[in-house]
């Protein structure tokens, strides 16, 4: 059962890793493609978002000096597909 629990944690951690690394890279009409088959190699396995709390923190405060609009990533208001994809830039190498 230990081994069990620490395989699904693995997976967890390498969707993770592989979300949070090509998903900024694809065009929207291949999302949909990379997540059926994350599904279908690790079934039952799902894609949790990392939460990086400091970073969004910086963010809003960012935000709040320059006088720009903040919102939650993932809801509808104004601001959150930007911050969104500046917390995806986290994972993107710019070299």
């Amino acid at each position: 059962m230990f081994l069990a629990g620490v395989l699904w944690w693995m997976f967890q951690i390498l969707i993770q890793s592989v979300m949070e690394t090509m998903v900024p890279k694809l065009v929207a009409e291949d999302i949909p493609l990379l997540n059926s088959l994350l599904s279908d190699v690790f079934p039952g396995v799902a894609y949790v978002p990392a939460e990086m709390t400091r970073l969004r923190e910086e963010i809003a405060k960012v935000c709040r000096e320059m006088y720009l609009t903040y919102s939650e990533v993932g809801s509808d208001e104004i601001g959150g597909q930007w911050v969104e994809k500046v917390r995806q830039l986290m994972f993107c190498p710019l070299y």
